[in-house]
Protein backbone atom coordinates (compact mmCIF):
# COMPACT_ATOMS: atom_id res chain seq x y z
CA UNK A 1 0.00 0.00 0.00
CA UNK A 2 1.31 3.45 -0.93
CA UNK A 3 1.45 5.92 1.92
CA UNK A 4 1.32 9.70 1.47
CA UNK A 5 4.37 11.48 2.85
CA UNK A 6 6.76 8.68 1.85
CA UNK A 7 9.16 9.42 -1.05
CA UNK A 8 9.81 5.74 -1.79
CA UNK A 9 7.04 5.52 -4.44
CA UNK A 10 8.82 8.20 -6.47
CA UNK A 11 12.13 6.36 -6.15
CA UNK A 12 10.28 3.23 -7.32
CA UNK A 13 9.10 5.23 -10.32
CA UNK A 14 12.68 6.24 -11.18
CA UNK A 15 13.84 2.63 -10.85
CA UNK A 16 11.18 1.63 -13.38
CA UNK A 17 11.62 4.71 -15.57
CA UNK A 18 15.43 4.53 -15.80
CA UNK A 19 16.58 0.96 -15.07
CA UNK A 20 20.16 1.86 -16.02
CA UNK A 21 21.82 2.72 -12.69
CA UNK A 22 24.21 5.33 -14.12
CA UNK A 23 21.37 7.16 -15.86
CA UNK A 24 19.08 7.06 -12.84
CA UNK A 25 21.77 8.29 -10.44
CA UNK A 26 22.74 11.14 -12.76
CA UNK A 27 19.17 12.33 -13.26
CA UNK A 28 18.49 12.22 -9.52
CA UNK A 29 21.65 14.24 -8.82
CA UNK A 30 20.65 16.67 -11.57
CA UNK A 31 17.33 17.21 -9.79
CA UNK A 32 19.09 17.44 -6.43
CA UNK A 33 21.41 20.14 -7.78
CA UNK A 34 18.41 22.15 -8.99
CA UNK A 35 16.90 21.91 -5.52
CA UNK A 36 20.08 22.51 -3.52
CA UNK A 37 21.53 25.23 -5.78
CA UNK A 38 18.53 26.79 -7.56
CA UNK A 39 20.45 29.78 -8.89
CA UNK A 40 23.48 27.88 -10.20
CA UNK A 41 23.40 26.91 -13.85
CA UNK A 42 23.94 23.30 -14.92
CA UNK A 43 25.75 23.50 -18.23
CA UNK A 44 24.28 20.36 -19.72
CA UNK A 45 20.75 19.17 -20.31
CA UNK A 46 18.95 15.85 -19.95
CA UNK A 47 17.49 14.09 -23.00
CA UNK A 48 15.11 11.23 -22.21
CA UNK A 49 14.21 8.97 -25.14
CA UNK A 50 11.69 6.16 -25.19
CA UNK A 51 8.27 5.10 -26.36
CA UNK A 52 4.78 6.04 -25.27
CA UNK A 53 3.61 5.20 -21.77
CA UNK A 54 7.04 4.83 -20.18
CA UNK A 55 6.82 7.78 -17.78
CA UNK A 56 8.24 10.89 -19.51
CA UNK A 57 5.09 12.84 -18.69
CA UNK A 58 5.25 11.67 -15.07
CA UNK A 59 8.83 12.97 -14.80
CA UNK A 60 7.66 16.39 -15.96
CA UNK A 61 4.80 16.30 -13.47
CA UNK A 62 7.18 15.54 -10.58
CA UNK A 63 9.66 18.25 -11.60
CA UNK A 64 6.86 20.81 -11.86
CA UNK A 65 5.46 19.80 -8.47
CA UNK A 66 8.89 20.19 -6.83
CA UNK A 67 9.87 23.52 -8.40
CA UNK A 68 6.46 25.11 -8.98
CA UNK A 69 4.58 26.08 -12.14
CA UNK A 70 6.30 29.47 -12.40
CA UNK A 71 9.79 27.97 -12.15
CA UNK A 72 9.33 24.89 -14.36
CA UNK A 73 8.07 25.82 -17.83
CA UNK A 74 6.78 23.18 -20.21
CA UNK A 75 7.03 23.84 -23.94
CA UNK A 76 6.39 21.78 -27.05
CA UNK A 77 9.46 20.60 -28.94
CA UNK A 78 8.43 22.47 -32.07
CA UNK A 79 9.01 25.77 -30.24
CA UNK A 80 12.79 25.18 -30.31
CA UNK A 81 12.81 25.68 -34.06
CA UNK A 82 10.58 28.75 -34.16
CA UNK A 83 11.55 32.41 -34.51
CA UNK A 84 9.85 33.52 -31.30
CA UNK A 85 12.04 32.52 -28.37
CA UNK A 86 10.65 34.44 -25.38
CA UNK A 87 9.33 31.26 -23.75
CA UNK A 88 12.81 29.72 -23.70
CA UNK A 89 14.11 32.17 -21.09
CA UNK A 90 13.35 33.45 -17.58
CA UNK A 91 12.40 30.08 -16.07
CA UNK A 92 14.48 27.98 -13.69
CA UNK A 93 13.89 24.79 -15.67
CA UNK A 94 12.76 24.27 -19.25
CA UNK A 95 10.91 21.03 -19.98
CA UNK A 96 10.65 20.29 -23.69
CA UNK A 97 8.10 17.70 -24.79
CA UNK A 98 8.20 15.58 -27.93
CA UNK A 99 11.13 17.14 -29.75
CA UNK A 100 11.77 15.93 -33.30
CA UNK A 101 14.37 18.06 -35.05
CA UNK A 102 16.23 15.57 -37.22
CA UNK A 103 19.20 17.17 -38.93
CA UNK A 104 18.45 20.79 -38.03
CA UNK A 105 21.83 21.81 -36.66
CA UNK A 106 20.55 25.30 -35.83
CA UNK A 107 18.33 23.76 -33.13
CA UNK A 108 21.37 22.12 -31.53
CA UNK A 109 23.24 25.44 -31.69
CA UNK A 110 20.33 27.27 -30.05
CA UNK A 111 20.11 24.75 -27.19
CA UNK A 112 23.89 24.90 -26.78
CA UNK A 113 23.62 28.65 -26.18
CA UNK A 114 20.75 28.14 -23.74
CA UNK A 115 22.84 25.58 -21.84
CA UNK A 116 26.12 27.49 -21.67
CA UNK A 117 25.32 31.21 -21.60
CA UNK A 118 23.90 33.07 -18.61
CA UNK A 119 21.74 35.22 -20.88
CA UNK A 120 20.03 34.72 -24.25
CA UNK A 121 18.69 37.43 -26.55
CA UNK A 122 15.07 36.45 -27.18
CA UNK A 123 12.32 37.85 -29.32
CA UNK A 124 8.57 37.54 -29.53
CA UNK A 125 5.82 38.80 -31.77
CA UNK A 126 5.24 42.54 -31.24
CA UNK A 127 7.97 42.58 -28.56
CA UNK A 128 11.39 44.15 -28.90
CA UNK A 129 14.38 41.82 -28.71
CA UNK A 130 15.36 41.48 -25.06
CA UNK A 131 17.96 39.80 -22.87
CA UNK A 132 16.48 36.92 -20.89
CA UNK A 133 18.06 34.70 -18.26
CA UNK A 134 18.70 31.18 -19.49
CA UNK A 135 17.30 28.14 -17.64
CA UNK A 136 19.31 26.59 -14.82
CA UNK A 137 18.49 23.17 -16.25
CA UNK A 138 16.79 21.67 -19.31
CA UNK A 139 14.89 18.40 -19.76
CA UNK A 140 14.02 17.25 -23.28
CA UNK A 141 11.77 14.24 -23.91
CA UNK A 142 11.22 12.47 -27.21
CA UNK A 143 9.93 9.23 -28.66
CA UNK A 144 12.86 9.40 -31.11
CA UNK A 145 16.20 7.82 -30.21
CA UNK A 146 17.83 10.86 -31.88
CA UNK A 147 15.60 13.93 -31.42
CA UNK A 148 18.26 16.37 -32.64
CA UNK A 149 21.72 16.45 -34.18
CA UNK A 150 24.34 15.45 -31.60
CA UNK A 151 27.84 15.96 -33.03
CA UNK A 152 30.49 13.51 -31.94
CA UNK A 153 32.24 14.84 -28.85
CA UNK A 154 29.19 16.82 -27.69
CA UNK A 155 29.54 17.96 -24.06
CA UNK A 156 26.12 19.55 -23.54
CA UNK A 157 23.63 16.67 -23.37
CA UNK A 158 23.23 13.64 -21.13
CA UNK A 159 21.08 11.06 -22.91
CA UNK A 160 19.16 8.29 -21.16
CA UNK A 161 16.55 5.85 -22.39
CA UNK A 162 13.40 4.46 -20.82
CA UNK A 163 12.41 0.81 -21.34
CA UNK A 164 10.47 -0.16 -24.46
CA UNK A 165 6.75 0.56 -24.57
CA UNK A 166 4.90 -2.43 -23.03
CA UNK A 167 3.65 -4.75 -25.76
CA UNK A 168 1.93 -7.78 -24.22
CA UNK A 169 -1.45 -7.49 -22.52
CA UNK A 170 0.12 -8.52 -19.22
CA UNK A 171 2.84 -5.85 -19.51
CA UNK A 172 0.31 -3.18 -20.43
CA UNK A 173 -1.93 -4.11 -17.51
CA UNK A 174 0.95 -4.00 -15.01
CA UNK A 175 2.19 -0.69 -16.44
CA UNK A 176 -1.25 0.94 -16.23
CA UNK A 177 -1.73 -0.31 -12.66
CA UNK A 178 1.66 1.07 -11.56
CA UNK A 179 1.08 4.53 -12.97
CA UNK A 180 -2.54 4.73 -11.81
CA UNK A 181 -1.48 3.94 -8.27
CA UNK A 182 1.32 6.52 -8.39
CA UNK A 183 -0.84 9.25 -9.95
CA UNK A 184 -3.64 8.61 -7.46
CA UNK A 185 -1.09 9.11 -4.69
CA UNK A 186 0.22 12.32 -6.25
CA UNK A 187 -3.35 13.56 -6.72
CA UNK A 188 -4.21 12.96 -3.06
CA UNK A 189 -1.98 15.72 -1.66
CA UNK A 190 1.49 17.25 -1.90
CA UNK A 191 3.10 15.24 0.90
CA UNK A 192 4.75 12.59 -1.31
CA UNK A 193 6.40 15.21 -3.54
CA UNK A 194 7.37 17.23 -0.47
CA UNK A 195 9.06 14.18 1.04
CA UNK A 196 10.89 13.54 -2.24
CA UNK A 197 12.02 17.18 -2.40
CA UNK A 198 13.44 16.81 1.11
CA UNK A 199 15.21 13.63 0.00
CA UNK A 200 16.79 15.61 -2.86
CA UNK A 201 17.92 18.35 -0.46
CA UNK A 202 20.01 15.80 1.43
CA UNK A 203 21.21 13.74 -1.54
CA UNK A 204 24.99 13.78 -2.00
CA UNK A 205 26.18 15.50 -5.17
CA UNK A 206 29.53 13.71 -5.10
CA UNK A 207 30.70 12.98 -8.64
CA UNK A 208 28.22 15.40 -10.23
CA UNK A 209 29.82 18.19 -12.28
CA UNK A 210 27.47 21.03 -13.13
CA UNK A 211 30.05 22.71 -15.38
CA UNK A 212 31.76 19.79 -17.09
CA UNK A 213 30.72 17.19 -19.64
CA UNK A 214 28.16 14.64 -18.44
CA UNK A 215 28.93 10.90 -18.49
CA UNK A 216 28.63 8.96 -21.72
CA UNK A 217 25.80 6.44 -21.99
CA UNK A 218 24.81 3.77 -24.47
CA UNK A 219 21.71 5.84 -25.23
CA UNK A 220 23.93 8.78 -26.22
CA UNK A 221 26.07 6.60 -28.45
CA UNK A 222 22.88 5.53 -30.25
CA UNK A 223 21.56 9.10 -30.43
CA UNK A 224 24.87 10.40 -31.82
CA UNK A 225 25.05 7.69 -34.47
CA UNK A 226 21.41 8.06 -35.52
CA UNK A 227 21.49 11.86 -35.53
CA UNK A 228 24.00 12.12 -38.35
CA UNK A 229 22.82 14.34 -41.16
CA UNK A 230 22.16 12.62 -44.50
CA UNK A 231 25.41 14.09 -45.86
CA UNK A 232 27.35 12.67 -42.91
CA UNK A 233 25.74 9.26 -43.42
CA UNK A 234 26.74 9.28 -47.09
CA UNK A 235 30.28 10.40 -46.33
CA UNK A 236 30.61 7.68 -43.68
CA UNK A 237 29.66 5.06 -46.29
CA UNK A 238 32.11 6.49 -48.84
CA UNK A 239 34.90 6.47 -46.25
CA UNK A 240 34.07 2.86 -45.43
CA UNK A 241 34.33 1.80 -49.11
CA UNK A 242 37.67 3.61 -49.47
CA UNK A 243 37.09 4.98 -52.96
CA UNK A 244 38.67 8.14 -54.39
CA UNK A 245 39.51 10.47 -52.62
CA UNK A 246 38.86 8.54 -49.42
CA UNK A 247 41.77 6.17 -50.08
CA UNK A 248 44.00 9.00 -48.83
CA UNK A 249 44.32 10.44 -45.32
CA UNK A 250 44.07 14.06 -46.53
CA UNK A 251 41.64 15.48 -49.07
CA UNK A 252 39.97 18.74 -49.97
CA UNK A 253 36.31 19.56 -49.48
CA UNK A 254 36.02 20.09 -53.24
CA UNK A 255 37.13 16.48 -53.77
CA UNK A 256 34.54 15.28 -51.27
CA UNK A 257 31.77 17.20 -53.01
CA UNK A 258 32.81 15.71 -56.35
CA UNK A 259 32.79 12.22 -54.82
CA UNK A 260 29.29 12.78 -53.42
CA UNK A 261 27.93 14.09 -56.72
CA UNK A 262 29.32 11.13 -58.67
CA UNK A 263 28.32 8.48 -56.11
CA UNK A 264 25.25 6.24 -56.02
CA UNK A 265 23.92 8.69 -53.41
CA UNK A 266 23.71 11.56 -55.92
CA UNK A 267 19.94 11.36 -56.40
CA UNK A 268 19.38 11.64 -52.64
CA UNK A 269 21.54 14.71 -52.09
CA UNK A 270 20.34 18.11 -51.02
CA UNK A 271 22.10 21.24 -52.25
CA UNK A 272 25.77 20.96 -51.26
CA UNK A 273 28.03 23.72 -50.06
CA UNK A 274 31.59 23.51 -48.69
CA UNK A 275 30.67 24.57 -45.15
CA UNK A 276 27.97 21.91 -44.85
CA UNK A 277 30.25 19.15 -46.17
CA UNK A 278 33.16 20.24 -43.94
CA UNK A 279 30.86 20.31 -40.90
CA UNK A 280 29.60 16.81 -41.71
CA UNK A 281 33.18 15.51 -41.96
CA UNK A 282 34.05 17.11 -38.62
CA UNK A 283 31.02 15.41 -37.07
CA UNK A 284 32.56 12.15 -38.29
CA UNK A 285 35.81 12.92 -36.46
CA UNK A 286 37.86 14.72 -39.11
CA UNK A 287 39.93 17.82 -38.42
CA UNK A 288 40.94 20.86 -40.45
CA UNK A 289 44.52 21.22 -41.74
CA UNK A 290 46.42 23.55 -44.08
CA UNK A 291 48.95 22.22 -46.56
CA UNK A 292 51.78 24.04 -48.38
CA UNK A 293 50.38 27.43 -47.44
CA UNK A 294 47.12 26.64 -49.21
CA UNK A 295 44.32 28.05 -47.09
CA UNK A 296 41.55 26.14 -48.76
CA UNK A 297 39.83 23.94 -46.22
CA UNK A 298 41.49 20.55 -46.00
CA UNK A 299 40.35 17.63 -43.89
CA UNK A 300 42.32 14.77 -42.46
CA UNK A 301 40.22 11.72 -41.65
CA UNK A 302 40.75 10.55 -38.07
Amino acid sequence: KLVAGDYQPILDFFARFLPDTLSRDHVLKYLAHLVQHPGEKIEHGIIVTGGFGTGKGTLHRIVTAILGDKNARKIEGVELGQQWTARLVDAQVLMIEEAHHGERLEVFEKTKELLTAEFFYAEDKNVRRFRGRTPRGIFLASNDAAPMVLPRGDRRWFVCATPETPETDEEKKANRAFFKQLHDLLDRDDSTVAAFAEYLRTLSLEGFNAKGAPPMTKAKEVATEESRTPIAQMLADLIHTGGIPFHRDVMSVAEMIHALKTSTWADNLERLNPKKVARAMQDLGARKVNMDGDHHLEVVVA
